[in-house]
């Protein structure tokens, strides 16, 4: 059943020891972690909407007078107490958002395989498909695992060269608020989510939350199937003992089988609802198919989108992921390592975030536990939005359709919070959301009271048209961006002292600065962060307006408040400051770079009216970081993959070299999962973006070819690269330097390419056609039409 022709793939000699070492499958809806356990298998379910508690309205009783309170209290420069204010005004009772939760588990019993001969366990890439093959007692066993989209469900073979060899018990099991039992062939577990779990191994009293089932159905291919209660019943009337695997009387028992065939399907529905009757007839579409052609189909939708970009910087080293993870943990380089990992976060996007699901929350969407780090929420100063970093320029732009649904639907709940807390039209989201939505201040102000989680959504949201140049997308993305602006618009306020609209309160997302005085807080007024995504919006929001040929006046209104925005200052270290005045940091090395933000993601900080040029602009940027990485920043699996995009975005390959082997060797576990630590995916993703960043930038109407190749890569090629205009990227380069570049076009319109040092002679339509070209300070143009291809031809001639 393996394809051996490509390296797009994770394996390793020995199955999983525990959780973050299982090698995760998903269809963006359903998730499982494979341990692979040769005699006692764990495939580790998720359902996308199984989260405890239920939609409610979380938001404090603080309202308009109250923000006047608290401003008074910020123009005072009274920092501390209007931070207590904020918690005291703003902050509900019940912080945080109700949790994440596991579905339960595919259990696989095989007796006598505990202690296989030989062993690999893998997890192809390309493919979609996790396996484990060994060998007992002369016979070869192979397991595969799939999540398939287009038949919605997870799928688990198990094959055997020698006939009639495989006996198994397959059960379902969770451990809280749930009951098992078996009808025919399927096992069906199901629950319904009782109150929030508490810290014990009780669930705590409460309302009654989402109602939850799984079905797995069994066939096998030669042999038997029962249900374990009848085999049980047998010994006993036998009165003979049960061997192995049959003891007991959970699940179905598969005996003296030549290949079996588990299918698994889950519903998670509102408290009043049965999720019955959708699990029944999703196996029941699949009651005529076997495994090879659900395999098919599952193979074809997955290739199609991973197969969209290739990468190649070298040779696989011919050793296990772990050890090869290892050696880099003790200083090596492994080039094809690295790739390997960016191909990794397009694959854990396209398991965690498709068409029609949620987005990928900080776990994507695999999680075991009930009360899981930070929730499993959706946080949003920095996490949700690097989740989809790379979705565009990775070319996985449906994957990011999850997202726009979300902030769409954030816009009801997020109206009501801007105007009933701060007297304000749009909508407003604060740190962290949920699948209910949440928009309000959950969390104590010490973390940030931070009312433009909006706005940075909406930078997401512009890359989607961005990329594509597809005016349907703007369409579609406007009236979110539209009303974020609305409400950002209302929240400014006029600073007292200076001729400045300002944000009050707002803080610069989970860092503290030090006043003069001794004061210590984060709530403050408009940190440089709100600057740059008020001028990312607002500036959106008018190009958007022009395009669409609509909303003139608030068009206008918004430029005008654009021009009275505070401007970049440089405080005397030479760093871009992050606060309005230049505070002194409480943590230097603080993981959050949330001042830089409008120099990656955003592209805000070149403007003609920052008051700074942009080689100083640059150069602030630049001390920024290292002043961070100089004392201990970039410490968590997202805040390193921050950082390489950062040094992508400088142009330095040396910058994003380093990170990307200090992102595998600090903050990432063996199985290739994200280690902030605990796991959490945002560095898996942000990682992979900033690998594309390094390759083909294109901020700034742009394109940029190789602008940050990291050091060890001196030979390669990639191809299928999305840029911003509607083009894809395909290069190839030797000695560091570019050999080989093509552009096709999505769409009519200007071309513009920085030269690289390598220097562009001419450029051709695929047919050999010159086109005409312009040069102007190092930038080459031409204009593009839809549908065609073009080569570059590159000089390669010494300079």
């Amino acid at each position: 059943m393996t394809d051996g022709s490509h390296t797009d793939r994770l394996w390793y000699d020995g199955p999983a020891s525990e959780w973050v070492e299982a090698l995760p499958i998903g269809n963006g809806r359903l998730g499982g972690m494979v341990h692979g356990r040769p005699g006692a298998e764990r495939v580790a379910l998720n359902e996308e909407r199984l989260w405890a508690g239920d939609h409610a309205d979380r938001t404090a009783e603080g309202g308009p007078a109250d923000l006047r309170a608290v401003r008074d209290r910020l123009w005072a420069g009274e920092f501390e107490q209007a931070q207590r204010l904020c918690n005291e005004f703003f902050v509900t009772e019940a912080q945080g958002v109700p949790p994440y939760q596991p579905f339960g588990d595919l259990l696989i019993d095989l007796p006598g395989h505990d202690d296989p001969a030989t062993y690999r366990r893998s997890l192809d890439l390309r493919d979609g498909i996790a396996r484990a093959e060994y060998t007992v007692d002369g016979a070869r066993f192979e397991r595969e695992y799939l999540a398939s989209a287009p038949d919605d469900a997870l799928a688990v073979r198990l094959e055997s060269d020698e006939p009639g060899a495989l006996d198994a018990r397959i059960r379902l099991d969770r451990d809280r608020c749930a009951r098992t039992a078996v009808v025919d062939d399927t096992v069906v577990l199901r629950g319904q989510v009782v109150g929030v779990p508490g810290d014990d191994e009780d669930v705590e009293p409460g309302g009654w939350g989402p109602r939850f089932e799984g079905r797995a159905r069994v066939r096998a291919e030669g042999g038997s199937v029962v249900a374990a209660s009848e085999i049980e019943a047998e010994a006993e009337r036998d009165d003979e003992g049960t061997a192995g695997f049959l003891a007991g009387d959970e699940g179905i028992v598969v005996r003296d089988a030549d290949a079996v065939t588990v299918l698994f399907t889950a519903e998670t529905v509102p408290s009043d609802g049965d999720p019955t009757t959708d699990c029944r007839e999703t196996l029941a579409a699949l009651a005529g198919e076997d495994y090879a052609s659900i395999r098919e189909r599952h193979v074809g939708d997955h290739r199609e989108y991973m197969e969209r970009v290739t990468l190649d910087v070298g040779e696989p080293i011919d050793l296990p992921t772990d050890e090869r993870l290892d050696r880099v943990r003790g200083g090596a380089r492994d080039p094809h390592l690295e790739r390997l990992y960016f191909q990794y976060g397009r694959y854990l996007l396209l398991g965690s975030s498709r068409p029609g699901t949620l987005p990928a929350n900080l776990q994507g969407i695999w999680n075991e536990e009930y009360h899981p780090p930070w929730d499993c929420n959706y946080t949003l100063d920095v996490n949700l939005e690097m989740n989809y970093w790379h979705a565009e320029a990775t070319n996985l732009a449906e994957c990011a359709e999850p997202l726009v649904s979300f902030v769409d639907d954030l816009r009801e709940p997020g109206r009501r919070t801007a105007r009933d807390r701060y007297g304000c039209g749009g909508f407003c989201v604060h740190l962290q959301s949920d699948r209910w939505h949440t928009t309000s201040q959950t969390v104590d102000a010490h973390w940030g009271h931070w009312p433009t989680g909006a706005a940075w959504l909406c930078q997401n949201l512009w890359e989607r048209y961005a990329f594509s140049g597809d005016e349907a997308d703007l369409e579609r993305v406007y009236p979110t961006l539209r009303e974020a602006a609305e409400f950002l618009l209302n929240y400014l306020v006029e600073h007292p002292e200076r001729d400045w609209l300002v944000t009050a309160p707002s803080a610069s997302p989970e860092n503290q600065f030090r006043t003069a005085d001794g004061q210590e807080a984060t709530t403050c007024v408009m940190p440089t962060m709100d600057v740059q995504l008020t001028r990312d919006l607002f500036g959106h929001c008018i190009e958007a307006a022009e395009r669409l040929d609509r909303d003139a006046g608030f068009a206008a209104d918004l430029r005008d408040a654009l021009d009275r925005l505070p401007p970049m200052q440089v405080g005397d270290d030479g760093a871009l400051q992050e606060w309005l005045e230049d505070y002194a940091e409480v943590n230097p090395g603080h993981r959050h770079v949330s001042h830089l933000v409008g120099f990656y993601p955003a592209d805000v900080l070149f403007g003609d009216d920052l008051a700074l040029d942009r080689s100083e602009l640059r150069d602030a940027v630049r001390a920024s970081l290292e002043r961070r990485l100089d004392n201990g920043g970039g410490h968590t699996g997202w805040s390193c993959a921050w950082t390489i995009a950062l040094f992508a975005r400088l142009g330095d390959g040396e910058g994003v070299a380093d990170h990307v082997h200090k992102l595998l060797a600090d903050s990432t576990y063996d199985s290739l999962l994200d280690s902030h630590p605990p796991y959490q995916i945002d560095g898996n993703f942000g990682g992979a973006a900033g690998i594309a960043e390094a390759l083909v930038g294109s901020h700034g109407s742009e394109l940029r070819l190789l602008p940050a190749l990291p050091e060890g890569w001196e030979d390669g090629a990639v191809s299928g690269l999305r840029a911003r205009g509607g083009f894809e990227v395909d290069l190839a380069w030797s000695d560091g330097r570019l050999d080989e570049a093509t552009v096709r076009a999505e769409r009519d319109g200007p071309c513009r390419v920085r030269v690289p040092e390598a220097g562009i002679d001419r450029v051709e339509t695929a047919d050999g056609t010159p086109v005409e070209i312009e040069r102007e300070n190092g930038v080459l143009a031409f204009e593009a039409s839809a549908g065609e291809t073009y080569a570059l031809a590159v000089d390669r001639a010494d300079p």
